[in-house]
């Protein structure tokens, strides 16, 4: 397996990180969102007012792309971005 490009990257001496993205789901209605900033994310559903229990941390390299289908329910897909050369 190969390792992830920014785990090797080192912050610099500010202690600058990388973003962590939030992938958020509500188990009710399946809506989402994503969120750049761990310290906003949402506490309940603006649809249904469900509490969002689903958390998926993601870096700023990875994509998601999220489909409902009538049989298997949701499928989540995640994958990296192609690396600029």
């Amino acid at each position: 397996m190969r390792e992830s490009p920014e785990s090797l990257i080192l912050p610099f001496e500010t202690e600058e990180l990388y973003p962590t993205i939030i992938l958020e789901l509500c188990d009710n209605c399946k809506w989402s969102c994503s969120c750049l900033s761990t310290k906003d994310t949402i506490e309940s559903c603006p649809v249904c007012k469900a509490a969002i229990r689903s958390h998926v941390p993601m870096t700023s390299e990875e994509v998601s792309r999220i489909e409902i289908d009538s049989e298997r329910g949701m499928i989540l897909q995640f994958s990296r971005r192609a690396l600029v050369q």
